[in-house]
């Protein structure tokens, strides 16, 4: 299922510009290339499992090194010496409403693609065709806070150095921080308990859970000194490059499996060189 032939039939089938879905009976349709033999079919799970597992050894890593991040963030906040208008240090921008595509152009972030971990999936973002314009007003940069209004409303993403090109979709509010060394600490305080209960308590809409830019921001975040907020930044920057490193294995990882298994599949690769070639990246 996961095998590039089967994803690309797919993505053939989904229908929806912003949030994406599957109809029951274009899955009961979908067809699947031809199975191997039950043994051979032994073999290839337990030869790709090895990569699978090193995946998900490589995603809780990235999960514990958050939470370590996320705990150096409230020791940080616990030295707050006041609180300010979150409204009044972020800037507020409304995403790009266009239609996403799996052909060449920039990545067409949503909220499914920061939603799900502390991390932007960027692998799973689909493409999009932008002009000029478009592209110099929706260009996502290092430190961007992107934060969902709609879908699940309050929920951020944080947008590290040595990202792909990219603009953000409408469904998602840009926060950028009028003082880029405060960027870190600020997406931090979106992800901790404090905001979560305030995003709880301010969203609106009964069928469709929302949140407006300017309710975003309508809340006070505790502030330390500048000196304070300097030092968590020392300490998380270090933490999210790890985080970024675990990501850029896993997605070599993830093309490596899903080179081999066609290859596996139809014979054309035995499953001990299959191992061998395995055996060199792990």
């Amino acid at each position: 299922m996961i095998s590039p032939v089967v994803q690309s039939r797919i993505a053939a089938r989904v229908m929806g510009s912003t949030v994406g879905h599957l109809r029951v009976a274009d899955v009961k349709s979908l067809q699947l290339p031809p199975l191997p033999s039950l043994p051979l079919q032994i073999a290839v799970s337990a030869v790709l499992g090895s990569l699978d597992d090193k995946i998900a050894a490589n995603g809780q890593l990235a999960l514990a090194l958050e939470d370590l991040a996320s705990a150096e963030f409230e020791f940080a906040r616990s030295s707050a010496v006041g609180a300010v208008g979150l409204a009044d240090i972020v800037t507020t921008q409304y995403g790009l409403t266009t239609s996403a595509h799996s052909a060449p152009g920039p990545k067409f972030l949503r909220v499914t693609d920061i939603n799900k971990n502390p991390w932007v999936n960027w692998e799973a973002a689909p493409n999009c065709s932008v002009d000029e314009a478009e592209l110099s007003k929706y260009r996502v940069v290092a430190g961007d806070i992107l934060v969902a209004r709609m879908a699940d409303p309050g929920k951020a993403g944080y947008v590290d150095e040595h990202h792909p090109e990219a603009v953000f979709a409408s469904y998602l509010v840009r926060l950028k921080s009028v003082d880029p060394s405060n960027a870190l600490y600020i997406y931090y305080f979106l992800r901790s308990s404090q905001y979560k209960r305030y995003a709880a308590s301010a969203t609106q809409g009964t069928v469709q859970k929302n949140m407006n830019a300017k309710v975003i921001v309508a809340t006070d975040i505790p502030m330390p000194t500048t000196d304070r907020i300097a030092r968590f930044t020392e300490s998380a920057e270090p933490l999210r490059r790890s985080v970024r490193a675990t990501q850029v294995e896993n997605r070599k990882l993830a093309e490596l499996r899903d080179t081999l298994l066609p290859e596996l599949m139809s014979g054309r690769l035995r499953v001990k060189d299959a191992e061998k070639k395995i055996e060199e990246v792990m």
